[in-house]
């Protein structure tokens, strides 16, 4: 089959959960036998140059189109009155990526076109018009959940306002567009069963994103009192959530354990969050150049996310690395997973900060958490196994 990926971003060089699911996900489909072609947006935010995304090329053909996909507050504000398309959705609205799309399609034939978001939903009549390839949509959530839960966490009332306008906007938007393609790929049973609540009659599938099992070195490190914090920090729901723990859980976790040390990793953090961090035994790396081996400086990582959807790929490559992971329900969404056995879950501040304080004072649970989480994923997350079985779904609905 001959495979068209629409993504939001160019997923190279790996360095954040939505680029490596991503990669992963092309790879596993060109493994498959398909020929896999990528169309994606180039943003000002996470612009890759020609040089640095060259690897992508030798598993796909990679076409991008420049966008600058930056946040006004007056079209966002006029957006809820007077644009077809919510504000999220409009700032990926491009007639240059229109352009790019039609011009692939009159020139190759497409099987399967798969949409990485819902935000490539204003898109479908141009494909529709110059290609009979089944059109399928990637669910990594739902969009209008994620507004919901900053409404809910938002203090300012006329911002809490907005987003709740705003989820409304997006809810009603998704449940029009959903049954306008031909399949849908969910990557969690409970996104998939939340579809079919929102009125999908598609055939449906899920798969989760897969990490390329036997290719995580796992690096044994001594007992140490390192918490590992890795996030993409320019996402407002991962500043949130590192705020937080900073706030409400950190305090309590220096007091029982002095030598507890802090490492933070992420791309683009504000420059106020940076400053704000303490001095004492936290540590800013700004983005590293490889996850691997900056989680190999501990054992213990640290994933407190207040809102979100669909699943958290750092969770499950930390658990591959045998890391012992500390999530928030929210975080944990997606990952079928057993408390106490492949990580643990924290329902609140105290009890994060709690749980993070047991393991620093328990190296073997630490190592034993570790060897779970990563028997669980290998046997779970297999990315070969997962794009087989969504090739073997395609397949089943190509177009005689």
């Amino acid at each position: 089959m001959h495979i068209l990926q629409l993504v939001l971003k160019v997923p190279y060089p790996p360095k954040d959960g939505g680029a490596v699911a991503t990669l992963n996900m092309t790879e596993g489909l060109q493994q498959q036998g398909n020929q896999v072609t990528i169309l994606a947006f180039n943003t000002k935010k996470h612009y890759v140059t020609a040089v640095k995304y060259a690897p992508l090329q030798q598993i796909a053909d990679v076409h991008t189109v420049d966008l600058d996909s930056g946040v006004s507050a007056s079209k966002a504000f006029l957006s809820l009155f007077f644009s077809r398309y919510p504000y999220p959705i409009q700032r990926f609205v491009s007639a240059d990526f229109s352009r790019k799309l039609e011009v692939l399609l009159q020139t190759k034939l497409f099987d399967v076109i798969q949409l990485e978001s819902q935000y490539f939903y204003p898109y479908i009549s141009i494909i529709r018009k110059y290609s009979q390839a089944q059109i399928a949509i990637r669910m990594h959530n739902l969009e209008y959940e994620l507004w919901q839960q900053r409404a809910e966490n938002e203090p300012f009332f006329l911002k809490k306002r907005y987003f709740r306008l705003l989820a409304r906007q997006m809810k009603k938007y998704e449940k029009r567009q959903v049954n306008r393609c031909d399949l849908v790929v969910a990557i969690s049973a409970k996104d998939k069963a939340k579809a079919r609540q929102q009125g999908n009659r598609k055939p449906s599938i899920v798969i989760p994103s897969g990490i390329r099992v036997g290719d995580r070195n796992e690096r044994k490190i001594g007992r140490n009192f390192n918490l590992m914090y890795l996030a993409a920090l320019d996402w407002l729901p991962n500043q949130e959530g590192l705020s937080w723990f900073i706030t409400h859980c950190w305090s309590i976790i220096q007091q029982k354990i002095p030598a507890a040390e802090l490492h933070i990793a992420g791309r683009n953090a504000p420059a106020n969050m940076e400053r704000s961090l303490p001095d004492e035994n936290v540590f800013f790396y700004g983005e590293v150049d490889s996850a691997h081996a900056f989680l190999a400086k501990g054992n213990i990582v640290l994933v407190p996310l207040l809102q979100g959807g669909g699943m958290r790929v750092k969770i499950i490559e930390a658990m591959a690395l045998a890391k012992a992971v500390i999530a928030t329900p929210k975080a944990a969404s997606g990952i079928d997973g057993e408390n106490d056995k492949h990580w643990l879950i924290a329902q609140s501040a105290e009890e994060f900060a709690n749980k993070t304080i047991e393991l620093l004072n328990d190296f073997d649970k630490v190592q034993a958490i570790g060897q779970e989480a990563k028997s669980f994923v290998t046997e779970k997350f297999d990315n070969f196994a997962w794009t087989q079985k969504l090739h073997l779904f395609y397949r089943q609905y190509l177009k005689k």
